[in-house]
C-alpha cells in the first residue's frame, strides 16, 4: 500500500501512485539513476509502498518528461531544478489569485447588496 494520503472512495487522480521505476523509465527514457537524482533534488515525490518500492503517478511522469525536455534543451541540472521550482511558485500564486479574485468579486456583491438595502427610498 502506498504511504500517500488516500481516502476511501476518493480518486487521486493524476496523483495517483501506480508506476515502477522501471515503468516509468521505459515510458520516458530517463534512466533509474537520473529519477533517483531528481527524487533527491525534490522534483518529483514518488509515494512509497509499504515495502519502500518507488511509486509514480502521472504527475511524477509529466515532471520527469518537463525535466528531460529542458535537459534536452541544454538546461543543467541546478537550471532544471530552478526553472521547475518557479513553475511550481507560479503555479500556486495563479490559484492563490483565483481565490482572491472570487472572493473580492464575493465582497463587491454582499457590498452592492448592503448599498441597496440602505439606500432610502424616494418620496
Amino acid at each position: 500500500m502506498p504511504k500517500t494520503p488516500r481516502r476511501r472512495g476518493v480518486d487521486l487522480g493524476k496523483h495517483q501512485p501506480k508506476y515502477s521505476i522501471t515503468t516509468v523509465t521505459e515510458m520516458t527514457g530517463v534512466p533509474p539513476q537520473q529519477l533517483r537524482r531528481m527524487e533527491q533534488a525534490s522534483i518529483i515525490k514518488p509515494a512509497r509502498s509499504a515495502g519502500g518500492t518507488r511509486r509514480y503517478s502521472d504527475a511524477d511522469v509529466t515532471q520527469v518528461e518537463r525535466a528531460r525536455h529542458l535537459a534536452d534543451e541544454g538546461v543543467n541540472q541546478a537550471g532544471i531544478e530552478r526553472i521547475m521550482a518557479l513553475e511550481d511558485a507560479l503555479q500556486e500564486a495563479k490559484g492563490r489569485t483565483v481565490v482572491a479574485e472570487a472572493e473580492t468579486e464575493r465582497l463587491r456583491q454582499e457590498q452592492s447588496s448592503a448599498a441597496k438595502e440602505v439606500t432610502p427610498s424616494p418620496k
